[in-house]
Protein backbone atom coordinates (compact mmCIF):
# COMPACT_ATOMS: atom_id res chain seq x y z
CA UNK A 1 0.00 0.00 0.00
CA UNK A 2 1.22 3.58 -0.51
CA UNK A 3 1.23 6.61 1.95
CA UNK A 4 -1.35 8.08 -0.45
CA UNK A 5 -3.57 5.24 -0.06
CA UNK A 6 -3.00 4.70 3.74
CA UNK A 7 -3.87 8.61 3.98
CA UNK A 8 -6.79 8.09 2.39
CA UNK A 9 -7.81 4.92 4.60
CA UNK A 10 -7.16 6.63 7.96
CA UNK A 11 -9.05 9.64 6.02
CA UNK A 12 -11.98 7.86 5.21
CA UNK A 13 -11.76 5.98 8.52
CA UNK A 14 -11.68 9.33 10.71
CA UNK A 15 -14.88 10.39 8.43
CA UNK A 16 -16.77 7.27 9.20
CA UNK A 17 -16.16 7.89 13.09
CA UNK A 18 -16.94 11.00 12.82
CA UNK A 19 -19.84 10.61 11.25
CA UNK A 20 -20.66 8.12 13.82
CA UNK A 21 -20.00 9.77 16.74
CA UNK A 22 -21.61 13.66 15.52
CA UNK A 23 -23.47 15.74 18.27
CA UNK A 24 -26.07 18.42 17.35
CA UNK A 25 -25.07 21.15 19.97
CA UNK A 26 -23.03 24.00 17.36
CA UNK A 27 -20.94 24.47 20.45
CA UNK A 28 -19.66 20.68 20.85
CA UNK A 29 -19.44 19.94 17.13
CA UNK A 30 -16.34 19.23 15.37
CA UNK A 31 -16.12 20.61 11.69
CA UNK A 32 -17.13 16.77 10.34
CA UNK A 33 -20.57 16.78 12.86
CA UNK A 34 -20.85 20.18 11.73
CA UNK A 35 -21.09 19.61 7.84
CA UNK A 36 -23.19 16.37 8.50
CA UNK A 37 -25.78 18.49 10.57
CA UNK A 38 -25.60 20.76 8.21
CA UNK A 39 -26.34 18.50 5.37
CA UNK A 40 -29.22 16.67 7.13
CA UNK A 41 -30.95 20.00 8.37
CA UNK A 42 -30.19 19.11 12.09
CA UNK A 43 -29.22 22.53 12.47
CA UNK A 44 -32.36 24.31 10.93
CA UNK A 45 -34.78 21.95 12.63
CA UNK A 46 -33.18 23.13 15.97
CA UNK A 47 -33.50 26.65 14.82
CA UNK A 48 -37.04 26.06 13.84
CA UNK A 49 -37.72 24.80 17.56
CA UNK A 50 -35.96 28.27 18.86
CA UNK A 51 -37.60 29.95 16.80
CA UNK A 52 -41.21 28.58 18.03
CA UNK A 53 -40.34 28.67 22.02
CA UNK A 54 -39.26 32.12 21.30
CA UNK A 55 -42.65 32.34 19.80
CA UNK A 56 -44.34 30.59 22.98
CA UNK A 57 -42.57 32.96 25.17
CA UNK A 58 -43.78 35.91 23.59
CA UNK A 59 -47.48 35.38 23.51
CA UNK A 60 -46.98 34.08 27.12
CA UNK A 61 -45.10 37.48 28.04
CA UNK A 62 -47.86 39.44 25.81
CA UNK A 63 -50.91 37.43 27.49
CA UNK A 64 -49.25 38.17 31.35
CA UNK A 65 -48.69 41.68 30.12
CA UNK A 66 -52.92 42.45 28.80
CA UNK A 67 -53.40 40.51 32.09
CA UNK A 68 -51.56 42.76 34.63
CA UNK A 69 -53.30 45.72 32.88
CA UNK A 70 -56.45 44.33 33.86
CA UNK A 71 -55.63 43.77 36.99
CA UNK A 72 -53.95 47.15 37.69
CA UNK A 73 -57.42 48.70 36.46
CA UNK A 74 -59.30 46.26 38.64
CA UNK A 75 -57.05 47.28 41.52
CA UNK A 76 -57.39 51.28 40.54
CA UNK A 77 -61.62 50.95 40.56
CA UNK A 78 -61.43 49.30 43.68
CA UNK A 79 -58.91 51.98 45.52
CA UNK A 80 -61.80 54.56 44.33
CA UNK A 81 -65.05 52.05 45.43
CA UNK A 82 -63.21 52.27 48.46
CA UNK A 83 -62.42 55.94 48.85
CA UNK A 84 -65.65 56.57 48.22
CA UNK A 85 -67.35 54.19 50.62
CA UNK A 86 -65.34 56.37 52.88
CA UNK A 87 -66.23 59.21 51.95
CA UNK A 88 -70.01 58.11 52.19
CA UNK A 89 -69.57 57.12 55.67
CA UNK A 90 -67.96 60.22 56.35
CA UNK A 91 -70.45 62.28 55.30
CA UNK A 92 -72.60 59.42 57.55
CA UNK A 93 -71.08 60.30 60.31
CA UNK A 94 -71.27 64.19 60.42
CA UNK A 95 -75.25 63.32 59.86
CA UNK A 96 -74.95 61.30 62.92
CA UNK A 97 -73.48 64.21 64.67
CA UNK A 98 -75.51 66.60 63.75
CA UNK A 99 -78.91 64.49 65.17
CA UNK A 100 -76.80 63.58 68.12
CA UNK A 101 -76.85 67.39 68.75
CA UNK A 102 -80.58 67.95 68.16
CA UNK A 103 -81.32 65.49 70.10
CA UNK A 104 -79.20 67.16 73.07
CA UNK A 105 -80.88 70.27 72.38
CA UNK A 106 -84.12 68.92 73.19
CA UNK A 107 -83.58 67.35 76.34
CA UNK A 108 -82.92 70.61 77.22
CA UNK A 109 -86.95 71.16 76.51
CA UNK A 110 -89.17 71.03 79.80
CA UNK A 111 -91.34 69.71 78.15
CA UNK A 112 -90.07 67.10 75.69
CA UNK A 113 -91.24 63.53 76.01
CA UNK A 114 -88.39 61.79 77.81
CA UNK A 115 -89.09 57.66 76.80
CA UNK A 116 -89.48 58.61 73.25
CA UNK A 117 -86.42 61.35 73.36
CA UNK A 118 -84.70 58.45 75.05
CA UNK A 119 -85.76 55.91 72.82
CA UNK A 120 -84.42 58.17 69.97
CA UNK A 121 -80.96 58.58 71.58
CA UNK A 122 -80.99 54.50 71.43
CA UNK A 123 -81.58 54.49 68.21
CA UNK A 124 -78.74 57.42 67.48
CA UNK A 125 -76.36 55.42 69.33
CA UNK A 126 -77.46 52.03 67.21
CA UNK A 127 -76.92 53.80 63.79
CA UNK A 128 -73.25 55.19 64.83
CA UNK A 129 -72.16 51.83 66.33
CA UNK A 130 -72.94 50.75 62.67
CA UNK A 131 -70.96 53.00 60.91
CA UNK A 132 -68.11 52.53 63.01
CA UNK A 133 -68.61 49.14 62.23
CA UNK A 134 -68.83 50.06 58.21
CA UNK A 135 -65.77 52.31 58.79
CA UNK A 136 -63.35 50.01 60.33
CA UNK A 137 -63.62 48.02 57.05
CA UNK A 138 -64.88 50.68 54.21
CA UNK A 139 -64.02 48.40 51.35
CA UNK A 140 -66.65 45.68 52.78
CA UNK A 141 -69.21 48.35 53.14
CA UNK A 142 -71.51 48.13 49.99
CA UNK A 143 -73.77 50.31 48.60
CA UNK A 144 -77.01 48.80 49.33
CA UNK A 145 -75.68 49.31 53.54
CA UNK A 146 -74.54 52.60 53.20
CA UNK A 147 -77.58 53.20 51.46
CA UNK A 148 -79.76 51.74 54.26
CA UNK A 149 -77.71 53.25 56.91
CA UNK A 150 -78.64 56.70 54.71
CA UNK A 151 -81.90 55.92 55.32
CA UNK A 152 -82.40 55.04 58.96
CA UNK A 153 -79.91 58.53 59.55
CA UNK A 154 -83.13 60.54 57.50
CA UNK A 155 -85.51 58.76 59.48
CA UNK A 156 -84.27 59.59 62.63
CA UNK A 157 -84.11 63.27 61.29
CA UNK A 158 -87.74 63.19 60.16
CA UNK A 159 -88.49 62.12 63.90
CA UNK A 160 -86.77 64.93 65.26
CA UNK A 161 -87.86 67.36 62.69
CA UNK A 162 -91.33 66.30 64.32
CA UNK A 163 -90.63 66.62 67.71
CA UNK A 164 -89.30 69.73 67.50
CA UNK A 165 -92.15 70.86 65.39
CA UNK A 166 -94.32 69.80 68.13
CA UNK A 167 -92.15 71.48 70.87
CA UNK A 168 -92.91 74.49 68.67
CA UNK A 169 -96.59 74.24 68.42
CA UNK A 170 -96.92 73.66 72.31
CA UNK A 171 -94.98 76.51 73.25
Amino acid sequence: MTKAAILAAGLSAAVLIAGCARTEDPAQAGFFSGVANLADGTYGDRIEEREAIRDRTQTQADQLAVRAAELDAERRQLALQEANAFQRLENLNGQISLERDRLAQLSQQQNVDRSRLTSLQSRANTLEARRQQMAAAPQQADDAELQRLQQEIDGLRAVIDNMIAELAFTE
